[in-house]
């Protein structure tokens, strides 16, 4: 596994968050608040686990699952581009629904 700055706080362990506040004459409103990361625990950085890619290198010589004349070291580093970037987004469809 390796450590990466968290994409939701940005290293600083802590975001902002908003709670509704019941104002009985106004309507209510929202109040920003700082608390620890849900995705960092505050800490900062998160591990993104790789380990399916040793299941990918066993399954080499599968041409079900991998063309065998590929490279194998640019494949893997493809993948874990692939794996990355899907990440990403998931937590950028995570961030834009709070």
């Amino acid at each position: 596994m390796r450590w990466h700055v968290c994409p939701e706080c940005g290293g600083e362990g802590r975001i902002e968050y908003e709670r509704a506040v019941v104002d009985w004459d106004n309507g209510g409103y929202l109040e920003g608040y700082l608390d620890d990361c849900f995705r960092c625990d505050g800490s900062g950085e998160v591990q993104i686990d790789f380990s399916f890619l040793s299941w990918a290198r066993d399954c080499w010589g599968d041409a079900k699952y991998l063309n065998p004349n590929a490279n194998l070291k640019s494949w893997f580093k493809a993948e874990r581009q692939r794996v990355l970037d899907e990440w990403r987004s998931e937590v950028g469809l995570i961030s834009s629904f709070q």
